[in-house]
Formats: structure tokens, sequence, C-alpha cells
């Protein structure tokens, strides 16, 4: 079964067992899915588009729950996050910082002038999705210093 399938399975579950945060969650989930493949004249979704646009959306998450704590609205920010828990299950297990750190060191062996942007692109080609972009950017500046 595919990931989109998986989607509209669980959403059609949530509807049935009248869970209000998931269902709500999903079908957020299945529009921007629908709205992602148009924009792009895809037909169908596979599993690694459509895991691009669960990141997305979870990086959406993640910001509105660092400027709701920063605003003082912890109940938003809850929100926020019980939506977060949601999407993740549908995401593969991100990596540590130490295995960032190894995949970063083994580009930064591999290139005689290194730079930021250059050694950015090549690390998060390497970890396909599997680490958020500001951890590796940590990582990456932490070693070119």
């Amino acid at each position: 079964m595919k990931l989109h399938e998986k989607i509209l399975a669980d959403l059609i579950t949530a509807m049935k067992e009248q869970d209000a945060e998931k269902r709500g969650v999903l079908r957020l989930l299945k529009a921007s899915l629908s709205n992602f493949a148009i924009e792009e004249g895809l037909d169908e979704l596979d599993d690694d588009t459509t895991l691009k646009v669960i990141a997305k959306e979870a990086k959406k998450r993640k910001d509105s729950i660092e400027q709701f704590m920063a605003g003082g609205r912890d109940d938003l920010a809850e929100k926020e996050r019980v939506e977060l828990s949601i999407l993740e299950k549908y995401l593969p297990e991100m990596l540590s910082v130490d295995d960032i750190e190894k995949v970063a060191k083994e580009v930064l062996d591999g290139i005689d002038t290194p730079k930021f942007g250059a050694v950015m692109g090549i690390v998060m080609s390497k970890l396909q999705g599997k680490a958020d972009g500001n951890d590796v950017k940590k990582v990456i500046q932490k070693l070119l210093d």
C-alpha cells in the first residue's frame, strides 16, 4: 500500500472513530497532497513525493510552535504539537545529530575547499529527508568553524 493510500485509509478510520484532531490533520494533509499533485501536473503521488509534502507540513507546525511559544500562547503551541505528532507518524525516523555529523564529516573529507552551500546541498541529498535542515545547518556550521 502506498503512503498516500495509507493516509486516505487512516482518514476514513479517523472519521469512523470520530477522532476530530486526527481527522482534521489528515484532511488538511490530503488537501496539501492534492494541491501539490495539481500544481506539478501529477496523476499519482509516489511515496517520496508524499514524504516531501508531509515534511513540509510538519515544518509548518514546528515553525508555528516556535512562534506561539515566543508569543506566550502555550495553548495554541500545544494544539500544533498534537498535529505535529500525527504527521510524524508518517515520516521516517529522523537521524540524530551524531549521525548527521558523521555524514557531514564524510562529505567534508572529500572536498578540498569546502563552502557552506555546496556542503549543505551534498549532505541534504545524502540524507534524503531523514534529517531536519536546521539540524544539518548547525552541524555543518560547527564543522566549518
